[in-house]
C-alpha cells in the first residue's frame, strides 16, 4: 500500500476508515480537470468508477504535440485509485448498465459541453428520476447557461476571460504578458473548486437526504482566484498590469531576480525587519530604509538585478542561510522530488504505471491525522474491471461476453 500520510501517527492510523469510504462516483469527464478531481475523490477512499467511451475518448490534439504513449502516460496519472469500465453510451444496452450504475452512485462527474449529455440521455434531468440524491457535477468552459454556453474554449481562453491572464509577466516594458504553463484552469481552478462543491454537496445532502446539479464554470473558477486583486482594483480604480502592481513583481522587496549561473531566486521580504537582514546579506544596508519610497523602486532593482548576478544561485542560497529572510531557489521540475521538505512530508509516491514500470507521481497535498488519503495502486488499463462491475449488477459471464461481442462495453 502506497501512503502519503506522514508524521508520528502515521503507524498507528493503518486501520482507520477512509474518509470518503462508501461515496461512490462515476465519472465520465473527459481531459483534466473532471478526472482531476475524481482521482482526488478517490485518494481519500472514494470508490470512483471511470467510464470511458470506446471510440470517443482518444485524445488526438495533444497527441499532435506529443506521442501517443507520451500523451496516454500523462493523462493516465489522473486515473489512480480508479476502476475502469468501457460502455458506449450510444448503445441502449450499455444505457441500461450506466442508469444500474446511477442508481447506487453518490456523485457524477462530466465535462461536456452543455447540451451534450441530454444527447446521450445522461443529462441531471433524467438521472435525477433515477436517483434523487445524485449529485450531478457539470464542468464545462463557461457554464451551462447565458451568451457563452456553447462557445469553445481551452485553458488559455479561459484565463483570458477571466482576466487572471492579465495579471502574468515580468516587469520588463518591452514584453508582452505571457501567461503560466501550468495547468492553472485546470487544476488550481477547476479541480479543486470541484472537489469543494462535491464535498459541500454531500454534507448538504446528510442534512435534506436531497442531490444537487453543481453548475461548474472553469472560467468563473478562475475569476473567483482573483479576490484580492479585484478588490484592491475596486478600492483604488487603477488596473492591475503585469511588472506595475506589488502582487505583479512591481516591488523591488517582493520579486525573481537572475544569478550568475543563469538561475533564478525568488525573494519576498514584505515585513522591514526582513527586508533589512536582506539588505544587509547585500552589502548595502542603507538601501532598506527605501524599502517603500517609490521613487527609489528603479534604484532598488537596479542594484539588486546587478548583485545577484554576481554569485551562483547555490552560493545565494548558502549566503542568506537559515536567517530571518524570504528567499527561495526557483526550482526546476527535474530538482524537485529531490526536495529534502517534499521528501519528509511523502510528496512523491511511486507506482505502476500502465506498461508495469515504476515511475514517481505527486502525492497528496492534504495533510488529515485520522484519514490521510492513500495512493492503493496506479492507473489501470481501460476495462479492466468491466467483468467485475457487471458482475456486481447480476450480469452473468456469458452476457458480460455478448455485451463485449457487439462492442456495447469493452
Amino acid at each position: 500500500m502506497l501512503r502519503s500520510g506522514h508524521g508520528p501517527l502515521k503507524e498507528t492510523i493503518m486501520n482507520q476508515i477512509p474518509a470518503l469510504q462508501h461515496i461512490k462516483v462515476l465519472d465520465i469527464s473527459r481531459l483534466i480537470p473532471g478526472p482531476f478531481a475524481t482521482m482526488l475523490l478517490a485518494d481519500f477512499g472514494a470508490e470512483v468508477i471511470r467510464i470511458d467511451q470506446p471510440g470517443g475518448g482518444r485524445r488526438q490534439a495533444e497527441e499532435v504535440f506529443m506521442s501517443k504513449e507520451i500523451s496516454e502516460e500523462s493523462f493516465s496519472v489522473f486515473n489512480r485509485n480508479k476502476k475502469r469500465i468501457g460502455l458506449n453510451l450510444k448503445s441502449p444496452e450499455a444505457l441500461e448498465i450506466f442508469d444500474e450504475l446511477v442508481k447506487t452512485a453518490d456523485v457524477l462527474v462530466e465535462g461536456y459541453r452543455p447540451g451534450v449529455t441530454k444527447r446521450l440521455k445522461v443529462d441531471y434531468p433524467r438521472l435525477r428520476e433515477i436517483n434523487s440524491k445524485l449529485i450531478y457535477c457539470s464542468i464545462s468552459g463557461y457554464g451551462q447557461d447565458g451568451p457563452y454556453k456553447e462557445k469553445a474554449g481551452h485553458a488559455l481562453c479561459y484565463l483570458g476571460y477571466s482576466g487572471l491572464g492579465s495579471l502574468f509577466g515580468g516587469r520588463e516594458k518591452d514584453k508582452r504578458s505571457y501567461f503560466p504553463t501550468f495547468l492553472t484552469s485546470d487544476i488550481a481552478g477547476a479541480g479543486m473548486t470541484a472537489v469543494i462543491s462535491i464535498l459541500t454537496a454531500l454534507v448538504s445532502r446528510e442534512k435534506t437526504g436531497m442531490g444537487q446539479h453543481i453548475d461548474l464554470s472553469i472560467t468563473e473558477s478562475l475569476l473567483g482566484l482573483m479576490h484580492f486583486e479585484y478588490s484592491r482594483y475596486q478600492t483604488t480604480s487603477e488596473p492591475i498590469r503585469p511588472g506595475e502592481a506589488r502582487c505583479t513583481l512591481g516591488d523591488p522587496d517582493a520579486n525573481i531576480y537572475e544569478t550568475k549561473d543563469t538561475r533564478f531566486i525568488a525573494v519576498n521580504n514584505s515585513e522591514p525587519w526582513m527586508f533589512k537582514n536582506f539588505c544587509e546579506i547585500l552589502g548595502r544596508p542603507d538601501l532598506s530604509g527605501f524599502q517603500f519610497d517609490s521613487s527609489k523602486k528603479q534604484l532598488l532593482f537596479e542594484y539588486f538585478n546587478g548583485a545577484f548576478k554576481t554569485k551562483t544561485l547555490k552560493e545565494w542560497l548558502k549566503l542568506f542561510g537559515n536567517n530571518e529572510i524570504c528567499v527561495a531557489p526557483i526550482n526546476n521540475i527535474d530538482e524537485i522530488h529531490e526536495n529534502p521538505q517534499f521528501k519528509h512530508r511523502e510528496m512523491f509516491v511511486e507506482i505502476e504505471n500502465l506498461h508495469g514500470k515504476k515511475v514517481r507521481q505527486i502525492g497528496l497535498p492534504f495533510k488529515l491525522s485520522a484519514t490521510p488519503g492513500q495512493v492503493r495502486h496506479g492507473p489501470l488499463k481501460e476495462g479492466a474491471n468491466t467483468d467485475e462491475i457487471l458482475s456486481k449488477l447480476n450480469i452473468d459471464a456469458s452476457k458480460i461476453k455478448s455485451l463485449k461481442a457487439s462492442g456495447s462495453v469493452t
